[in-house]
């Protein structure tokens, strides 16, 4: 047995968490959120994890590289894996929605925003043919200065370079733990076809969360805070949309 040792700040490059997961409908098969570190910056990579045989065999890697992976979401049929991507070198680059075959995985497919920033979350419609998401949009909410469109950064401007703006505070909400800076509310946001160019269903100032399909595929319930002062007296409730109304 090896000889026990205080930890050092050495050793946190080598742990490996697992932070998410996601399950097939059949239960046959799981996929994680393996989280590391390269240098000064976390990855993640996403692995899958067959379920279905007496024993558990070794997690294949199902994305690799200098990426971070999260909210992995598999669709009915288990086929397809939908994900939330980000680049850790650049932290303006907002993060983007990306599919994956899950039995072939060679290569991903990073999908087309339509007008918005950050992905923050994703869900499969019940029959897999849908995607929703919340996303940031415009305007910014405490910014001031030389602002780029959501989901676009200052041109020009280096990778991991400092932005020279100011915030001007005037909510209790404007940042949250684990979340950071929240310069923008998050919307639903529909994506028709995985080719096809995404529909925004809600806006307003306020923010969208939580979302889920009914089981019939036309409605989303998510969760959104739209009374009085809601940064000093929270009550967020569950609302549901018709998706198939709004055009």
């Amino acid at each position: 047995m090896p000889a026990r040792r205080l930890m050092i700040p050495a050793d946190l490059r080598r742990v490996v968490v697992v932070e998410e997961l996601d399950l097939s409908l059949d239960g046959r098969l799981a996929v994680v959120v393996r989280r590391s570190s390269v240098g000064d910056r976390y990855v993640g990579h996403l692995f899958a994890i067959p379920l279905d045989g007496p024993v558990v065999p070794r997690p294949r890697a199902l994305t690799r590289g200098i990426v971070r992976d999260t909210k992995p979401r598999l669709s009915a049929d288990g086929r397809t894996l939908a994900f939330v991507r980000s680049d850790p070198r650049d932290e303006d680059a907002p993060a983007g929605l990306a599919v994956i075959d899950v039995d072939r995985a060679r290569s991903v497919r990073r999908l087309r925003p339509g007008g918005h920033g950050a992905v923050v979350d994703l869900a499969w419609s019940p029959d897999g043919r849908r995607l929703a998401f919340c996303a940031e949009v415009d305007p910014p909410r405490f910014i001031v200065g030389d602002v780029p469109p959501a989901g676009r950064r200052h041109r020009g401007k280096a990778p991991g370079t400092p932005s020279p703006l100011a915030r001007r505070i005037t909510r209790a909400d404007w940042r949250w733990d684990g979340d950071g800076h929240r310069d923008r509310w998050t919307h639903l946001f529909i994506l028709d076809r995985l080719a096809g160019r995404p529909r925004q269903i809600t806006a307003g100032d306020w923010g969208v969360a939580d979302i889920a399909w009914h089981p019939d595929g036309r409605r989303i319930a998510f969760s959104a805070d739209l009374g009085p002062d809601p940064d000093l007296h929270p009550q967020p409730t569950i609302w549901s949309v018709d998706v198939d109304e709004v055009r």
